[in-house]
């Protein structure tokens, strides 16, 4: 099956995101009383030591479904972009985050530093990777 260059970016960037968004979703879910008062249950039946985290438990389980939601919503919002820009304005984008040094969004909540810069580089390099040509220089 051949993938419009949209689905192969949704499902890089949403590949790429994973962690960070999983790792959101159990966090707020966390936030529901019935899941504390669960952890405070586990924790003072003495099951597990005072360092047990039920959110850390839940991360993997979140995975799936956030992949589920984040990957066809990113397709949806790619898709609005011409298929044939996508390659390069994926890698222009990046290009301009890694000079910058580092990505922080959502207020700081979340920051991908080089490495994750570098780690989402490397995926689009494999996954749509494209010519190293010049475009018209504009004169003035």
């Amino acid at each position: 099956m051949d993938y419009t260059n949209s689905q192969i970016l949704a499902a890089v960037v949403s590949e790429w995101a994973r962690p960070a968004i999983s790792q959101i979703a159990a966090s707020n879910l966390m936030r529901l009383p019935m899941l504390q008062s669960l952890q405070a249950t586990i924790g003072s039946m003495g099951l597990v030591s005072g360092n047990y985290s039920l959110q850390a438990d839940m991360e993997p389980m979140i995975q799936p479904i956030v992949n589920a939601l984040v990957t066809p919503m990113l397709c949806k919002y790619f898709g609005n972009i011409p298929d044939e820009s996508i390659p390069q304005m994926a890698h222009d984008v990046v290009d301009q985050l890694r000079f910058k040094g580092s990505l922080s969004i959502l207020e700081g909540m979340i920051t991908f530093d080089e490495d994750d810069l570098d780690e989402l580089a490397d995926l689009l390099q494999k996954n749509l990777p494209v010519e190293s040509s010049t475009g018209y220089q504009v004169k003035h």
